[in-house]
């Protein structure tokens, strides 16, 4: 099984749901139908990081790490606390990517 399709499963989600997304409808999406924390949000970015460095067979790896960034995008965008760590993360990815 392949990364999206497992967190498809592990979400209750219909096969495909995840993969079909572009990044910025992965955030509507997550907005609008995720009642998921902040750190679930940061540990759903951390997957799709790895996914991405690990050679996820299913999907693009550029792909998956513009998910990642666009999760962790919105969560620096919308939480009132700033995350130094998250800030940091996401300057390396957007180097990266």
């Amino acid at each position: 099984m392949h990364g999206e399709q497992a967190l498809d499963e592990a979400l209750a989600l219909a096969p495909g749901t995840l993969a079909e997304l572009s990044p910025d409808a992965l955030v509507v999406f997550l907005q609008a139908h995720a009642s998921s924390s902040e750190a679930d949000l940061d540990h759903l970015a951390d997957l799709y990081i790895a996914m991405s460095e690990g050679g996820d067979l299913g999907s693009r790896p550029q792909r998956l790490m513009h998910k990642a960034i666009a999760i962790l995008d919105n969560l620096n965008n919308t939480n009132k606390t700033f995350d130094p760590e998250r800030h940091t993360r996401l300057a390396r990815l957007r180097s990266t990517s």
